[in-house]
């Protein structure tokens, strides 16, 4: 845990104990990664269904799917990058 005194700026904070206080609050890049895949099986499907006329979505739903489909690859690439151990 990193601990600032109360006079210290952030800014003055060594750059190898902020690279390590990041590596510990990092989720583990295995439930950010498996998250990600199913996550992304789950809206690929959903839309699939709704280009085949299978499963029926309003325009919310559908404005909420298509965002998902965009940002959950960074969860999948960060994932990856937890694991090789390169966060910054």
């Amino acid at each position: 845990m990193l601990s600032v005194p109360r006079n210290m700026n952030v800014f003055q904070i060594p750059h190898h104990q902020l690279r390590t206080t990041a590596k510990h609050a990092a989720p583990p890049p295995n439930v950010l990664t498996g998250f990600g895949m199913l996550f992304i099986l789950q809206g690929v499907g959903q839309m699939v269904g709704t280009l085949t006329g299978q499963v029926t979505l309003n325009r919310p739903e559908l404005g909420v799917l298509v965002a998902d489909l965009l940002t959950i690859p960074t969860w999948i690439i960060g994932g990856i990058l937890l694991w090789r151990q390169a966060i910054f």
